[in-house]
């Protein structure tokens, strides 16, 4: 029986920003093609003895790329496992842990239950906010569809801050907003289809 192959979701989890996820799932997707190494025969396992020292011999050019393959692996394994570490590291730094938050309610486009919150970290010398949000109760989209966050001022959309998807769990994503942030400002969140070259309904709101 075929074991089956391990979980993406189960080794990263689902808080990490979209492009570290996409990187890490193009190795995850590597690692699975490439299958585990092959297992040790019983007569190497049982020791060297004149008959495995002759098929050795025969098949010099086998056992090297068997190491080479093996060698692969270790070095795939090593990226994927050091971006991860890199990856939840650095989303997982202090920078949000006094980060101010703002609560965002569900509109009439939404499920009641639905809500999320915005940190907003300590502005960088470049003059970018960086945020997380975190929401909870959004449907998953139908096809390529996407919930995208617009900054507002006086309750008119003026600039987006970035996209995430939602499955009505929890959905962390780790936003952007390189404008000026003063009295009146404030946030929606937006249910986009694949191609939408506008902001759609809101569905949660400050």
């Amino acid at each position: 029986m075929t074991p089956r192959p391990p979980d993406f979701d189960e080794l990263v989890g689902t808080d990490l920003p979209q492009r570290e996820r996409e990187r890490l799932g193009r190795v995850h997707d590597l690692l699975i093609e490439a299958g585990p190494p092959p297992e040790v025969s019983p007569e190497l396992e049982a020791g060297p003895d004149m008959l495995v020292t002759y098929r050795y011999r025969r098949r010099k050019k086998g056992p090297r790329r068997t190491w080479i393959l093996v060698a692969a692996a270790l070095v795939v394994a090593a990226i994927f496992f050091g971006g991860f570490v890199t990856g939840r590291s650095s989303t997982s730094s202090d920078e949000f842990a006094n980060a101010r938050v703002v609560e965002l309610h569900a509109t009439a486009q939404a499920p009641k239950a639905a809500f999320a919150s915005i940190g907003i970290g300590t502005r960088d010398s470049a003059g970018n906010w960086p945020m997380r949000i975190v929401a909870q109760g959004l449907p998953q989209l139908e096809g390529k569809g996407y919930y995208e966050v617009f900054l507002t001022r006086g309750g008119k959309i003026v600039a987006p801050c970035g996209t995430f998807k939602s499955t009505s769990r929890n959905a962390v994503a780790y936003l952007n907003a390189p404008y000026r942030l003063g009295p009146g400002t404030g946030w929606v969140v937006t249910a986009q289809k694949h191609g939408d070259k506008s902001p759609g309904a809101v569905v949660l709101t400050t």
